[in-house]
């Protein structure tokens, strides 16, 4: 007679559904998402973005001005020297339009006397300092006219040519070759202005990906050919100012036809270096030397450097110019120093606004940025990805707490996220150099707190009351409510879990069915399930399934929980009580006083999740771990046990449980044995009877002699269990086992016994 169908499958999918229509974890990262998505769409329109990006620039000056001077006590760096040309050098040396190059060629002898590392002018030498050939003939006569010369006419002219100190300044630049100097872009058509080429000492780029901040130049217009190509090289000094006139990014690359230019000071960090390729690179520009990256330079989303400021004003040190001159400085002072010379003059018209300083000399900028990348300086940004996911995150999170505050608390908190997001960015930026915009972020955070005021608060929280009761008949009252705050756990699909598979059937089930009426089975069958599956949920547990008089429990999902085996182990020992308990109860039938749970839990990995169609599903757990507990389960009729475990539960169960190792077996479909253990009792004060003890430890090291292979002094300790406890079943299998291969050995016997039969 076929086995009747007692199957009540717990229907999961209620509370997935739940969650779909009203649960507050999943809509509040839903009104997060979209908040993200509006807000990133909001950037990509051109006003609304660009004032968005004028805001956050803002923000990126107060985060400068927030952190300060970043040098302590206010030291200055003196790895790199602003040789500077002062109102005091102005003083001492007349104007400066009036200097003669001379000047320029004896502060480079002196800084190439001393040892300078590199030497770069952030001055344009765009004219010449000789004489025209007009200007060299009118001289001449004058001079023949009014004194009577022993010297011709070109002699004169030679002398008077003389008198420039171009090519004094150039023999200098040649001699120091480390010396480099500023062109400037005229940024008008070429038809409108002087054409000068650029001189050979120029280092062309030809990056792949060039970025979008690439600046396109007109017509270059750099020093005197005299003076270019005795330099070391020629490279641009333009720092372009934002939109509100502030100096934040530093250019990297000048676009001129198709080739790429570095500004003169990065060229000079390149050459130290040795790079001798860049590329770019998601957000990052790479240095190359020898075809080994050796510096990673993170640029913002639009590929701009931010330039990380150290302080204000005069945060290097600042040597006058004509100290220099007038040897004030000792020239070993600059041995292996990078200088640069530019003004710190008002009149000189070369003071920037920067975010820490609005009179800012255009000079320190360039050393700002060398001391950048030689020391791995850099600002650094999270990746676009990383950024909306954070912000996703961070407003989703915000989102769910608001679901659990009233209105005007909510309001309160909507304050408190603001203030603490901008005070997060603060933080990182003064800690960490690390810059995550605030305004994206604040812009979803608010959208998203209105889109979740449009909810309908009042129907969730009825709706969630609805559900909880009815998903209480599965997992317990605390796990319910866990659940409902990580819907997470439920993912579609499934995640591999640690748990607890624990299995349950009743013994000779059939035979019971075949002698009883149908109702007296279905009252029995329905007060044994409630009984069980009770104590399974209240030691945390979670039904999977009932098929027939079998339950399917699962601990340690889905919600994870500490000690989840030992509550798997408790409730099982609480069911051979019940079951004890049942007998009891229906004695007056005789077929119920011999009921028999026999129960497997086996401990590991499972697949844990939404299995089904699309239609249907519920949450349940799929893998080896489920066969193997049915496996256990099973394998106690052979031993004659009532609870079978595997070694992982053995493991992870502590002295208070009474255990005893009952074989090592090669279950079928498998290769490789395992152990398998009795789980016995349990007390919280470990007071098990001596006797029992006994009979553990004999059996236990006759099972590991009887493994190695000593038939003989095995059956001494089995023999001396049984007369312990004549009925215990395990001593004498392995009894019989030892008398078989004794009879007929086995070439490759191993000690693991190997099942035949599931």
């Amino acid at each position: 007679m076929k086995k009747p169908d007692f199957n009540e499958k717990p229907k999961h999918n209620r509370i997935i559904r739940f969650i779909q229509k009203s649960g507050i974890f999943l809509n509040s990262f839903y009104f997060s998402l979209i908040a993200v998505l509006i807000t990133f769409l909001l950037l990509q329109v051109h006003f609304i973005g660009t004032q968005i990006d004028l805001l956050e620039q803002k923000m990126i000056d107060a985060r400068f001005q927030f952190r300060g001077s970043i040098l302590e006590n206010n030291k200055k760096i003196d790895d790199i020297i602003i040789l500077d040309i002062d109102e005091k050098s102005l003083s001492k040396l007349g104007q400066f339009s009036r200097w003669p190059n001379s000047y320029f060629a004896q502060a480079v002898d002196i800084l190439h006397q001393g040892g300078a590392a590199a030497v770069g002018f952030d001055i344009f030498f765009s004219e010449s300092d000789s004489l025209t050939s007009d200007i060299l003939d009118f001289y001449a006569d004058k001079i023949s006219d009014e004194i009577e010369l022993t010297i011709s006419d070109t002699k004169l002219k030679e002398i008077l040519k003389h008198t420039s100190t171009d090519q004094i300044f150039a023999e200098s630049l040649s001699n120091a070759d480390n010396v480099y100097l500023a062109m400037f872009d005229q940024n008008i058509s070429i038809k409108d202005t002087i054409h000068r080429e650029l001189p050979a000492n120029i280092i062309y780029y030809h990056p792949d990906n060039i970025p979008i901040s690439t600046v396109k130049t007109t017509n270059p217009f750099p020093p005197i050919p005299l003076l270019a190509n005795s330099a070391k090289r020629v490279g641009f000094a333009h720092i372009n100012k934002d939109e509100d006139g502030v100096i934040r990014y530093y250019p990297l690359l000048f676009q001129h036809g198709k080739d790429y230019i570095t500004n003169f000071s990065f060229q000079i960090a390149l050459d130290l270096l040795k790079v001798n390729e860049i590329q770019f690179d998601k957000n990052n520009l790479l240095l190359y030397s020898n075809n080994k990256i050796i510096s990673i330079i993170p640029l913002d989303k639009k590929d701009r450097l931010l330039i990380n400021l150290y302080g204000k004003k005069k945060s290097f040190r600042y040597i006058s110019f004509c100290d220099l001159l007038t040897h004030r400085i000792p020239a070993r002072y600059f041995k292996d120093k990078i200088v640069l010379s530019g003004s710190s003059a008002y009149g000189l018209e070369d003071l920037k606004t920067v975010p820490l300083d609005q009179s800012y000399p255009g000079v320190e900028l360039h050393a700002t940025l060398i001391y950048n990348i030689l020391n791995n300086d850099f600002i650094h940004y999270p990746s676009t990805t990383l950024y909306y996911f954070s912000i996703w995150l961070f407003v989703g999170l915000s989102i769910l707490i608001f679901n659990f505050l009233s209105p005007y608390k909510s309001v309160f908190l909507l304050i408190i996220l603001n203030v603490g997001l901008w005070i997060f960015t603060l933080i990182l930026f003064d800690t960490k150099n690390f810059l995550f915009e605030y305004m994206p972020s604040m812009i979803s955070l608010n959208l998203a707190f209105v889109i979740f005021i449009g909810y309908q608060y009042k129907t969730q929280i009825k709706e969630r009351k609805r559900v909880k009761n009815t998903f209480e008949k599965y997992i317990s009252g605390s796990l319910v409510n866990e659940v409902l705050q990580h819907p997470e756990n439920l993912k579609s699909g499934g995640n591999i879990k640690e748990v607890s598979v624990v299995y349950t059937d009743l013994a000779d089930f059939t035979t019971m069915c075949e002698k009883n009426d149908p109702a007296v089975i279905s009252s029995f069958l329905t007060d044994y399930l409630t009984r069980c599956t009770q104590t399974i949920i209240d030691n945390s547990g979670m039904l999977d399934k009932y098929i027939g008089d079998a339950i399917v429990a699962i601990f340690g999902v889905p919600i994870e929980i500490e000690n989840y085996t030992h509550k798997a182990c408790i409730a099982a020992l609480k069911i051979q009580k019940i079951t004890n308990q049942i007998r009891q109860d229906y004695k007056e039938n005789p077929y119920f006083t011999k009921l028999v749970t026999r129960i497997g839990i086996s401990t590991g990995k499972l697949i844990v999740g939404n299995m089904g169609s699309k239609q249907i599903f519920d949450y349940t757990g799929i893998g080896d771990l489920m066969n193997f507990g049915s496996r256990l389960e099973g394998l106690n009729k052979y031993y004659r046990t009532r609870i079978l475990i595997n070694e992982n539960t053995r493991n992870a169960l502590s002295s208070n449980f009474l255990i005893r190792r009952i074989d090592t077996v090669r279950v079928k479909g498998k290769m490789i044995g395992e152990n398998i253990y009795e789980l016995i009792d349990y007390s919280e004060q470990n007071e098990f009877s001596e006797k029992i003890i006994k009979k553990i430890e004999l059996f236990e090291e006759g099972l590991n002699i009887y493994q190695q292979g000593n038939f003989k002094k095995a059956e001494n300790l089995l023999t001396k269990v049984l007369e312990i406890d004549p009925d215990d079943h395990p001593p004498q299998l392995i009894l019989e086992r030892i008398k078989s291969l004794q009879e007929n050995p086995e070439k490759d016997w191993d000690g693991i016994w190997t099942m035949r039969r599931k």
